[in-house]
């Protein structure tokens, strides 16, 4: 009876070695993942969180040469204008009602609703600290009213921020920074506001800790 020839074993393809390797690097990748990896594609910081201090005075009823309003993204104390294109030089415009608390006003208290292009949104902070509160909320911020405030008291700001040319961040993607008024002292035949804030100049990102953020 002839002998059949003898066959080898199959060798395997490169197809299921090729697929063999994807699942591994997907693996790894939910692995990463699960263990808290850093992501890749998350955002990466530029600046690091500024401290600046503020020294304004109330703006219906200070000389119009004073400053009355608060950059942050320019990190300065600025008269409150509106530039030709529009755009605003100003955050956060300061004044005192009757009883001489600070109101905090947004852009749309203070120019036309057709020049606005700027957003501004403020909250006080209860029960904390400046230096405790270290992550400014993703919500609870009003845009349209004043938020007033005596000196002590601790409030979270979102904003697009007043850029030298536009505004520096995207309504989707703000800007955040926390704030507090020290004192008010009588100056230059008025009262003059003494504040100081952290400010995170990176869109998006709401970390109020000193030093690079990374988130």
């Amino acid at each position: 009876m002839p002998l059949l020839p003898s066959r080898r074993p199959a060798t395997p393809t490169a197809a299921p070695r090729a697929l063999r390797s994807v699942a591994a690097v997907a693996f790894a990748g939910l692995a990463l993942t699960a263990c808290g990896g850093t992501d890749p594609f998350a955002p990466v910081a530029a600046f690091e969180t500024a401290a600046v201090t503020y020294q304004v005075y109330p703006l219906t009823t200070a000389p119009a040469t004073l400053p009355a309003a608060i950059s942050l993204y320019g990190l300065s104390s600025v008269r409150p204008i509106v530039r030709t294109n529009l755009s605003l030089n100003f955050d956060v415009a300061v004044d005192l009602d009757a009883s001489g608390k600070v109101r905090l006003l947004p852009p749309k208290l203070v120019v036309a609703p057709q020049g606005v292009s700027l957003t501004t949104g403020m909250q006080i902070i209860a029960n904390t600290t400046f230096d405790a509160l270290t992550r400014a909320p993703n919500s609870g911020y009003q845009f349209d009213s004043a938020t007033v405030v005596t000196p002590g008291q601790v409030v979270a700001v979102q904003t697009q921020g007043a850029g030298p040319l536009s505004a520096a961040c995207a309504t989707t993607v703000p800007m955040y920074a926390k704030l507090v008024v020290d004192s008010i002292r009588p100056a230059n035949g008025s009262q003059v506001i003494y504040m100081r804030a952290r400010v995170d100049q990176n869109c998006g990102f709401r970390s109020l800790e000193p030093g690079l953020p990374s988130s």
